[in-house]
This record gives structure tokens, sequence and C-alpha cells, in this order.
């Protein structure tokens, strides 16, 4: 493979996100070249290329003009603008402060309950911070929220939410003893599964939720869980049931609750997984 074939098979991962960047079409001329169309505004942007991103509701296309770039130009102001967003996010979200844990997420809440630091906030209906006492020592983190959470403002709440409130019964506790949140505080479209990028932005606000709550264990929920706090392409299937170490705290990998609907054989490897949180918590190790 040339690299300019990687460089166009890189590229083509960005496709959709450059879209709601502004540039309102791509096409690829001779080796190494493309030509982008792009609107005023965005023109005016990209003579400041580190400048970050917002995106809000669009107005009435503006003129277009066809402006050539490398290709590896045209990644490299793609991941400028990505990289200067996650930072900005990621600063906003360290310098929350509070006395206390309450007030430390209380204050979180207020500073990003209205973000628009990346495109899921386009189809939102509400924002799924999370819920649960400040001082939980036991953490759901699943991957975002639903339709049914989407409107209710509150994370698992639909049928998936409800099997696992039977779980967290099961375990000895009510769900007014834990801390449950998401990955991503918007819902995708769709449902789809929460874009890296958007897991790299919306993720610094869940590092500060964990960081006031201090939790003895995450339990991390389905497979995009836990490549947010082990690593992207991980399978579900050979880690759950696997202790590990984040921040300093140790996170369990399990079956996401959807999964164990569609999969009803997954509640028993599920419940292994649970009894060995459950050993952590009464331990205290």
């Amino acid at each position: 493979m040339t690299k300019h074939t990687e460089s166009v098979n890189h590229l083509s991962n960005y496709m959709e996100y450059m879209k709601e960047l502004g540039f309102e079409g791509l096409e690829i001329k001779e080796n190494p070249f493309f030509t982008l169309q792009i609107g005023r505004a965005e023109r005016e942007r990209l003579k400041n290329p580190k400048t970050p991103f917002r995106t809000t509701e669009k107005p009435s296309p503006p003129p277009t003009q066809a402006i050539s770039f490398n290709s590896t130009e045209i990644l490299d102001l793609v991941k400028s603008n990505l990289e200067a967003e996650i930072d900005l996010v990621r600063k906003k979200a360290v310098q929350v402060k509070g006395e206390n844990s309450t007030e430390v997420l209380r204050n979180l809440y207020k500073t990003f309950q209205d973000c628009r630091s990346c495109r899921l906030h386009e189809g939102r209906n509400q924002f799924v911070f999370g819920e649960g006492p400040p001082d939980a020592k036991l953490m759901f983190v699943g991957e975002g929220p639903g339709f049914d959470e989407d409107q209710q403002g509150r994370p698992f709440v639909g049928k998936a939410g409800q099997l696992l409130e039977r779980i967290i019964i099961a375990m000895g506790f009510n769900r007014g003893e834990v801390f449950i949140a998401n990955i991503v505080k918007c819902r995708p479209p769709n449902n789809r599964t929460p874009r890296a990028d958007e897991m790299s932005i919306c993720g610094s606000i869940l590092k500060r939720q964990v960081e006031a709550i201090k939790p003895e264990i995450i339990v991390a929920l389905g497979k995009t869980s836990l490549g947010y706090f082990k690593g992207q392409n991980l399978s579900i299937m050979r880690l759950r049931g696997k202790l590990f170490d984040w921040e300093g705290i140790k996170v369990m990998p399990t079956y996401h609750p959807a999964y164990v609907l569609r999969n009803p054989s997954a509640k028993r490897d599920v419940w292994e997984d649970m009894k060995a949180v459950m050993s952590v918590l009464k331990s205290g190790a």
C-alpha cells in the first residue's frame, strides 16, 4: 500500500466529521490532491486552523469555492481542530472546583449542560449528565444515552436500564446508592456507537466526575465503555470479568444490559462479574 493510499484511507474516516465542520463536498483530483467545497465562513477559519470549531445552528448555505489541498494538509487541519477542541474541554473540566464532591458535580453540570463542543449536541433533547450519590462506592458507565434517556435527562431508564436496576438490586444495593453515567452525555443519532472524537471530547467530563466521586470500583458496561477505559478495539468477550486499574480505580468490564436483553444466556456471565465486584467492595481491596 502506497503512502498516498494510506492517506486516502485514513482521511475517509474523517469524511463525515469534516462535513460537520463546514465542508460541503470533497472531490479527489490528481494524486495526491483533493478539492473541497467550503463556505465563506469556513474559508476565514482556514486562515487560522488552530481555532477550535464551534457547531451552531446552520444558516442558509453560503457561496462555495473550490480550494485544492494536499491530502496531508487536510488531515493535519482536521486533527488540529479536533485536538484543540479536546484540549479546550479538558481544561474547562479540570478548572471546575468545589469544596466537596457535591459542589464539584453541581459546578461540572452547570459548566457543560449546554455543551456544543461536538456534533452530538445538534440532535439532543436533554443533556444526560448522570445521577447518583457524590460519594458512591460503585459506579456504572455505559456508552451514551438512548431515546428514553434523551427524553428524560436520566441515564439507563429504558429497557436496558430496567435490567441494570434489577442487577443492582440483586447485588444488594438500590439505584440511589450507585452512580450511573455514560461516556458521552448526548444521544448519538439513531443510537449509533459514539465515535472516537466524541468520546475524547466528552470523556473529560466523565473523568472529572470520577475524580469527584472517587468510587472504589467502576463497572464498564459493554465494548465501547471498555474501549474508553482500556483502549479501542478490544474484545469484551475476552476481557469481561477481568479487573484492571484506571487512574488508580479498579474497573470491571462486563456485557452491556442491552446485549444481555438480546442474548439472555449472557446473564450468567454478568452475574459472575457482579459477584466479583461485590467481593472487591466487601474486602475494600
